[in-house]
Formats: structure tokens, sequence, C-alpha cells
């Protein structure tokens, strides 16, 4: 039961430690003059990732198979046959993703985590992917 309170806190962890302080210019966004003292101080500028369309790294340290990796991988499913199995490769470059967040001003970032990471075989998990992404997330 271990693993499920340890699963719980990356969860509950995830959800409060990815608020970012940023004090950068929005000059792409909003503006040359904005800032973000141009908002009320509890003004949350925030994004979204869905880990599919968006982790990659196909099957990498004992990823299991999600839905969409069975689906996407039928011939005929997809159109350009196509998949997620690189996508945007948050997974290797995420320290890199968020410092650019960051460097935009977003101060929120929301984020979903597979459960074909967390739990890659029927009744077992996997321990180690765990206790990495509670690392990551402390780290910020």
């Amino acid at each position: 039961m271990v693993y499920a309170i340890d699963l719980l806190f990356l969860v509950v962890l995830g959800a409060y430690s990815s608020i970012f302080t940023a004090s950068h210019e929005f000059t792409n966004i909003l503006g040359a003059n904005s800032s973000l003292s141009s908002f009320p101080t509890n003004f949350l500028f925030g994004t979204a990732s869905s880990s599919y369309q968006f982790e990659g790294a196909y099957l990498t340290h004992g990823k299991g198979l999600s839905n969409w990796d069975t689906f996407s991988h039928k011939p005929g499913n997809i159109a350009d046959g196509s998949n997620g199995d690189i996508a945007v490769d948050h997974y290797h470059m995420y320290l890199e993703d968020l410092e650019l967040m960051e460097y935009i001003g977003v101060n929120t970032f929301r984020f979903s985590i597979s459960w074909a990471r967390i739990l890659p075989i029927r009744g077992g998990g996997n321990q180690s992917r765990a206790q990495s992404m509670k690392a990551t997330v402390e780290r910020r």
C-alpha cells in the first residue's frame, strides 16, 4: 500500500507545486509594454498538457502500452499513420520546457501522467518511475 500513498503524494504535489514565479515581460504575447504587473497579483497565466500528445518516449523506462499507443499503431486507424511515439518529447525535454514556460510568464501548469507509466503491467507498479516523477515535481 506504500505505492498507493506515493502515487497520491505525487498527484497532490503535482497539483500544488506547479506554481512558478516569473517576472519576465510578455513582449510576444501581450505587447511590448505589458508585464505581470499589469494584472492582479493573484492572476494565473496557465498552460496544460496531455501525456500522450506531449510526452513522447514510447515504451521508455518501463512504460506500458496505453489505449492510444495500441490504437495509433494499428494500420488504417490514423489517416497519415502518425502516432505519439515522439510527440514534442516533453519526457526528455521537460526541464527546458519548464524554463520556457517560466520565461514567458506562465505561473501554473496542469499536466497529466499516463497510467501506462505508473502501472505499466496489470497488477504491478513502476515504483522507480513514480519516484523519478516525484523528484521532478519537487525540483520546481
